[in-house]
């Protein structure tokens, strides 16, 4: 096998890999560009660019719009809808998408009812990226990671060596590869679903709605023009489901933090740090802390 000399890799070719690359002019991306969210058969909901300056000076250099508009946020419970949601239907709507007792504080919006947001879509920020640094992805599927001998193995049997790393993917994900199976099974992770419906109730100008009661199926629905994202299980209620996708080890039920094995690897991100307050906008802060 040739080794190549060490070089620096960034692990995803999600968002958070893209952005990664963007600041970090001298790392190379290993991922797979279609196994992004936004290549989904259907959108999985809104998926938003919070209001910071991080984001708009990124925006800026890339010469996406930077206009910005509210979502507004609802709360279905007892029969009716509210724009505000009670401590205690915080922790029920917890413990019954995450199934562990804790509680993180921006489960549910971090119970706003509106918040700033910027025009532009993930889906138009991953694609304006990817032109950026397509010139430095490599499609390939990472088997191993040997942290001794700094070695990244790729599933055709091809060795890279690294002197640098971003990890972006999540947090077990990594910790297998590199063969720290203990550590992994410390994180866990549950599935999440997610059907498109008609709109089967009104749900008025609201663009998220969440049911926080512990007996409803639905755990959200994302409003949008042509019908409702709802995430939850409806396979026992009346509801048409138009179709289905289940997202495997997608909602993060733990609070355990992950923790970088080599000081010369940064977890970036909110499934590689293992946060589930995590933004975009504290991913772009976090790379850029890495090119001073």
């Amino acid at each position: 096998m040739n080794k190549l000399k060490p070089q620096n890799f960034i692990l995803g070719a999600g968002i958070n890999g893209l952005i990664s690359a963007f600041y970090l002019h001298n790392y190379k991306v290993i991922g797979f560009t279609t196994e992004a969210q936004d290549n989904q058969r259907f959108s999985l909901g809104i998926r938003l660019l919070h209001k910071s300056r991080e984001m708009k000076k990124l925006l800026e250099s890339l010469g996406l719009s930077t206009e910005t508009r509210k979502i507004k946020v609802g709360y279905y419970y007892e029969d009716r809808l509210h724009k505000t949601v009670t401590p205690r239907l915080m922790v029920e709507y917890f413990n019954k998408t995450r199934a562990f007792n804790g509680f993180f504080k921006s489960a549910m919006s971090g119970g706003k009812n509106n918040y700033e947001v910027f025009e532009v879509t993930m889906a138009e920020l991953y694609n304006t990226l990817m032109e950026k640094v397509k010139d430095r992805i490599t499609e390939e599927r990472v088997t191993k990671i040997d942290l001794l001998r700094r070695e990244i193995q790729l599933i055709d049997g091809k060795i890279l060596l690294f002197n640098k790393m971003v990890n972006t993917l999540p947090a077990p994900v990594f910790y297998n590869l590199a063969g720290m199976d203990l550590v992994a099974k410390r994180f866990k992770a549950l599935p999440k679903t997610f059907h498109t419906t008609n709109k089967f109730m009104d749900l008025g100008d609201y663009d998220y709605v969440y049911f926080p009661e512990k007996n409803d199926p639905i755990h959200r629905i994302t409003n949008l023009e042509y019908g409702f994202v709802v995430e939850g299980n409806l396979a026992e209620t009346d509801i048409k489901i138009e179709d289905t996708i289940i997202i495997n080890n997608a909602q993060i039920a733990s609070d355990r933090k992950a923790i970088s094995p080599l000081i010369d690897i940064r977890f970036i991100g909110r499934y590689a740090t293992w946060d589930h307050g995590k933004k975009v906008n504290e991913v772009i802060r976090d790379v850029k802390g890495l090119c001073d």
